[in-house]
């Protein structure tokens, strides 16, 4: 290689974050997603080298570039073709790719995040060699969305929802029209099944042989929650919770919150193709695990009615 070009690609800033968003039929909502995950948006973001990959399970027709060109970092799109039930091929190739120490994985790109995330997730690294660095889910709107649904609930509901905050100037302001999502039904002082900004080193992710491919139903069943407790439990490692931050449901009719009997209802009501297959895999019945965390980040006024809720679950634990 010329010695030109070797100066060039030293002079390169290294990127410090990958994340991942995995999509399909997601036209309405992605365009919001993305805005989260712009500089002009994310505390702290503008030294911050970062890429964002998009990846596509086959949705029903190719995404318009325009939707990211805008976004000041690197945005690679990758997409299958239509027929694919589960994501799980399509995010490895997307998390094999990444080239940040840090990589995130949003299996779901209806989720929009807080506006602290990148900051302390990069603030996570200086707690721990090996951090597993995670948000809990919230879902817009009244109640966990299997329910809200059955209310009347719907996109165009949550399109005024969403249009009676300012919450493009101040993310926090997501807060105030949301309930935990049932994966985070315990709150921010206990861990929670998944995390849908689930965040690690690149090693880490390596080390763990990315997602399993064996999760073939919808959605990728269980297969979130399977990489989260591998991740929680391998040698070395250290969850850490960003406290008062989160990532934040739209209603799209997916795999998980568009049925009433999913992984991401609170307990009692489970998805019995999706236990099966975990059970299938890991030779064992899924249980929810609970971890020791380390606590990280502030608090937002919009927050507060969530750790109250918080402190009462913790409390109430026997």
């Amino acid at each position: 290689m010329p010695i030109v070009n070797v100066l060039k690609r030293l002079a390169r800033p290294r990127i410090e974050l990958s994340i991942v968003v995995g999509v399909y039929n997601m036209q309405r909502e992605l365009p919001r997603t993305l805005h989260t995950l712009s500089r002009a948006y994310q505390h702290d973001a503008g030294n911050i080298a970062y890429e964002l990959i998009i990846a596509d399970n086959g949705s029903d027709q190719h995404l318009d570039p325009a939707i990211w060109t805008h976004l000041d970092c690197p945005v690679k799109y990758l997409r299958r073709p239509p027929g694919n039930k589960s994501p799980v091929r399509i995010l490895n190739e997307a998390l094999k790719m990444a080239e940040g120490r840090l990589i995130g994985l949003m299996i779901d790109g209806a989720r929009m995040l807080s506006p602290g995330v990148f900051k302390y997730a990069l603030l996570s690294t200086k707690l721990h060699p090996l951090p597993v660095i995670c948000t809990h889910g919230f879902h817009l709107g009244p109640d966990v969305q299997s329910r809200s649904t059955r209310a009347g609930y719907n996109q165009q509901v949550e399109d005024h929802l969403l249009e009676s905050v300012d919450w493009r100037s101040d993310g926090y302001r997501l807060f105030d029209i949301s309930v935990f999502a049932g994966s985070s039904f315990r709150g921010w002082f206990v861990s929670p099944t998944e995390s849908n900004c689930l965040i690690m080193p690149s090693g880490l992710w390596e080390s763990l042989g990315y997602l399993d491919e064996r999760f073939v139903t919808p959605g990728g069943g269980l297969v979130n929650l399977d990489i989260f407790k591998r991740a929680c439990e391998a040698p070395g490692t250290q969850l850490i919770t960003l406290l008062g931050e989160g990532s934040f449901h739209q209603f799209h009719g997916g795999a998980a919150t568009g049925n009433t009997a999913t992984k991401d209802a609170p307990p009692g009501n489970p998805n019995e193709a999706f236990d099966r297959e975990y059970e299938q895999i890991r030779g064992q019945v899924y249980r929810i695990p609970s971890y020791r965390s380390l606590l990280l980040g502030s608090l937002h006024p919009s927050a507060a009615r969530h750790v109250s809720a918080s402190a009462a679950s913790f409390a109430a634990q026997e």
